[in-house]
């Protein structure tokens, strides 16, 4: 009588680590998943901030050419500042 209870001690406690093992299992998946998410989020954001900062330089830039080509007297100086903007983005387009 006693063995037959140590049995079914037993078994239930193998059927509780078994179902211990995995909600574990689960959890740690879920984890992974999650830590995915965020990685790709992070990365994301990291996108975003260089987007923001190069659309901020291209509006800065856009606002001295606009000041420059306003101060400028005559027909050859704003020639030339349009030649070096056309030049300034011909090698950005070349080293991207």
């Amino acid at each position: 009588m006693i063995t037959i209870i140590f049995v079914v001690l037993f078994l239930i406690a193998c059927l509780v680590n078994f179902l211990l093992f995995k909600n574990i299992k689960n959890k740690n998946g879920i984890i992974e998943r999650q830590n995915v998410a965020i990685e790709k989020a992070s990365q994301n954001m990291k996108h975003l901030v260089n987007y923001s900062d190069i659309i901020s330089n291209i509006e800065k830039d856009h606002k001295e050419i606009y000041i420059q080509i306003k101060e400028a007297k005559t027909d050859e100086e704003v020639n030339n500042i349009i030649r070096n903007v056309i030049d300034i983005n011909n090698k950005h387009v070349h080293n991207d």
